[in-house]
């Protein structure tokens, strides 16, 4: 995969931008207890009981609904985008509407019809 650069945020009113900070999300793998930063996530996908979060250097498969995940996430920088799958809107490099599908990294992401207007309005698709 390829690394994508690192998100930014308005730094104040003279419009200059500035790196996140560092957003912890701690999770239990295994016996393991993970701690990743949340914006090198570029998607997490639920299959079988098990979400993977896939990063730009690793993977990691735990046991956790997939809503639990979203709850932790900074709000703005991740959005669900099928009923399996949520992506990092800053990873999102292009959108494909005649297959419902958004590119993240190197991998293509079904967009669900349910999801497809709030993800459009968030990349500015409108």
């Amino acid at each position: 995969m390829t690394k994508q650069p690192t998100p930014t945020a308005p730094s104040s009113n003279d419009g200059n931008k500035r790196p996140m900070a560092l957003v912890p999300l701690s999770f239990k793998q295994g016996r393991k207890i993970i701690t990743i930063n949340a914006l090198d996530i570029f998607y997490i996908k639920a299959e079988d009981g098990l979400c993977s979060i896939i990063t730009n250097t690793e993977e990691f498969e735990i046991r956790n609904p997939l809503s639990h995940i979203l709850e932790s996430l900074p709000e703005g920088i991740f959005i669900r985008v099928h009923r399996n799958y949520v992506a990092n809107l800053s990873c999102v490099s292009g959108a494909n509407l005649e297959t419902q599908e958004i590119t993240v990294g190197d991998t293509n992401v079904p967009i669900g019809r349910t999801y497809s207007a709030a993800l459009l309005k968030a990349i500015n698709l409108v």
